[in-house]
């Protein structure tokens, strides 16, 4: 009896080892796929200055290495930290501009860096006390969003003192004439190239930030109603259907969407762990960023089927979901939806990556800072310049008209029936947008 005891000890003494050790053999190879060489924090980014820009500030600070992009934190508050600040997020460049200040009041920042191991500690803090304006400086317009039309921009100006309004502007006949929305809180745009106001393609609603909030304003014989639709603390992009009933938004890395249901609003999460995202002209598709990959998601009604696009940052999507541009290595890139599988190609720009690639609602035009390719032939062909320079572009339905910014003001540039240049688009002169 006492023989059996020992042998059954030993047997399972030595098939814990065997389990054991046929465990760890099967974990490791992923212990090494997710290593820690994969995921860099960047450095700290130092030497944060500002400067006096009209009635704002133009912030600048040193690169960091191995950062995707950057954050600047602010507050009325000496001490300032993340919890009880707010912030312009995920900027591509060593710089940004920080408008509407408030004259003589004084403002604290810090900068961080965010790789593809998350993000740096903050930067030593800046203190900037912002100037008086002078009465010749001329109003600041920026950020614009464009109908599907063309027909109808929205953007927003200081032309309504110390604080930032929204203005719709309306062409008849190539006369634009501006109004403001009334409003009835100050509109704060905490990321220039993702949170700003945006409009819906038929131009009857628009999505907007104010004070932590996500708010929509849908076009009535009234005006403007106004709707809350969550809290948005850490919003850092909007998006709005081509019909105004569905609105998508990313908050502390996960995409939400609200759908109306007749007078209320249904929210629904898409995902956890976004970078950036799209939506769909009819809402039901959102392409977004999960690390350095680009996945679609579509709606199925009672959930999201998820599936892998390629590779790519920064992600444009056209109205039927079907096409797709982004960032990937330095260059521009477009996605094609080919059954259950998407087509790659690359798209040549003179000049790359400053700003993220825009794709026109049609699917077939791609503009990344004033430069313009167009689809054609089974491949994409580089048109060059549209306009003289442009930020943050806008673009119609057909591609015929973009809404950009430049120089701290908004214009609208419309192709011209001329084709005698012997490209498919010529450009009528652009067209200042004014208060």
């Amino acid at each position: 009896m006492q023989i059996y005891g020992h042998i059954l000890v030993h047997s399972l003494l030595w098939l814990a080892v065997f389990s054991g050790s046929s465990c760890r053999s099967r974990t490791a190879p992923s212990a090494v796929t997710l290593g820690p060489e994969q995921f860099i924090v960047p450095t700290t980014p130092n030497n944060l200055k500002a400067q006096q820009s009209g009635s704002g500030v133009e912030l600048s600070w040193s690169q960091s290495e191995s950062a995707s992009f950057y954050t600047i934190y602010w507050s009325n508050i000496k001490g300032l930290e993340k919890a009880h600040s707010k912030k312009i997020d995920r900027i591509l460049k060593t710089y940004t501009k920080h408008s509407s200040l408030t004259p003589d009041k004084t403002y604290y920042y810090r900068v961080s860096a965010t790789g593809s191991g998350g993000e740096s500690p903050l930067s030593d803090e800046f203190v900037y006390k912002a100037g008086k304006t002078s009465v010749d400086q001329p109003p600041v317009a920026t950020l614009p969003s464009l109908s599907s039309d063309g027909n109808t921009v929205i953007y927003l100006s200081n032309h309504c003192e110390a604080k930032l309004c929204l203005y719709v502007a309306l062409n008849n006949g190539g006369n634009w004439t501006s109004s403001i929305i009334p409003t009835d809180e100050e509109i704060i745009s905490i990321a220039p190239e993702g949170a700003s106001p945006t409009i819906s393609g038929n131009g009857a609603a628009i999505t907007y930030i104010s004070d932590g909030r996500l708010l929509v304003r849908e076009k009535d014989s009234s005006g403007w109603s106004k709707t809350e639709i969550a809290s948005c603390t850490g919003c850092s992009r909007i998006g709005i259907s081509d019909d105004g009933s569905r609105v998508a938004w990313l908050d502390s890395e996960t995409i939400y969407v609200s759908k109306k249901n007749n007078e209320t609003w249904e929210t629904s999460t898409v995902f956890l762990k976004a970078a950036d995202f799209s939506l769909s002209g009819d809402g039901l598709k959102v392409v977004y960023q999960s690390g350095e990959n680009l996945h679609l998601a579509v709606d199925q009604s009672t959930q999201w089927d998820h599936s892998a696009i390629g590779s790519g940052k920064r992600p444009t999507i056209s109205s039927s979901g079907t096409r797709v541009t982004a960032f990937h290595s330095n260059a521009v890139v477009s996605y094609m939806e080919n059954g259950s599988s998407w087509d790659q190609s690359s798209v040549s720009f003179s000049e790359c990556c400053a700003f993220y690639p825009v794709i026109s609602r049609d699917g077939d035009a791609i503009f990344q800072g004033n430069s313009l390719a167009e689809y054609g032939s089974n491949s994409w062909q580089n048109l060059g310049p549209y306009t003289g320079g442009a930020f943050y572009p806008s673009v119609s339905s057909d591609g015929k008209r973009v809404a950009y910014m430049f120089d701290d003001k908004v214009y609208v540039v419309s192709a011209s029936a001329n084709q005698s240049c012997g490209q498919s688009k010529c450009w009528d002169d652009p067209i200042q947008i004014r208060p």
